[in-house]
């Protein structure tokens, strides 16, 4: 049974972080855990999960326009990063091997991916872009979605799909949230960006 696992997860916005803070407000009770993860999300996620180490992680380059990512960009700025981190990624597999990690979960992060596959231990992709894949781009938008996806999950062994729509498993709620008691009245909750 895995007892040490990895979990890396990209920086981008919050969505990534609170989905995994909520997955490991629940895995904590059954593994020792530690966090890899970029600086802009850290003390988002040290706040979340104050018992659960967090190391540094480079973040993952993203191009925006307004608030659209410019997939074109963002994947020429990442091809070009993959090959300035390599120090850094050596530096990180000694550290997972050192810890005796088992297992890493990897939510839409690359270099963790790339490290798993390297040290041969299992890698489970834990995102939401995952619903995309059955589905053949039929426009050039599309076809550079799916290019950066791959990218984003360039290896892994099994992927968990978290979405509302076709995902393995629904969308996670911290337990801020389900712990609460739903009331009738003049309100509705959602998520919203």
């Amino acid at each position: 049974m895995v007892k040490k696992i990895a979990i890396a997860l990209s920086g981008e916005g919050f969505g990534h972080a609170a989905r995994i803070s909520a997955l490991c407000q629940q895995l904590r009770h059954h593994v020792e855990i530690h966090i890899w993860c970029p600086h802009t999300i850290q003390a988002f996620m040290r706040e979340k999960l104050p018992n659960i180490p967090i190391h540094n992680l480079p973040l993952t380059g993203l191009s925006k326009t307004g608030h659209r990512v410019n997939i074109i960009r963002t994947g020429l700025v990442n091809f070009i990063l993959r090959y300035w981190r390599k120090p850094i990624e050596k530096q990180i597999a000694r550290d997972i091997q050192a810890l005796c990690i088992q297992a890493i979960i990897s939510d839409f992060e690359p270099t963790s991916c790339f490290i798993g596959k390297r040290l041969k231990i299992p890698v489970i992709a834990f995102n939401h872009q995952g619903v995309l894949d059955p589905y053949f781009p039929t426009t050039l938008s599309m076809l550079a979605g799916k290019i950066a996806t791959k990218f984003m999950r360039p290896y892994y062994d099994h992927q968990i799909i978290s979405s509302f729509y076709d995902g393995d498993v629904g969308p996670l709620l911290r337990e801020a949230i389900t712990s609460r008691n739903a009331t009738k009245g003049d309100h509705i909750f959602v998520y919203a960006k």
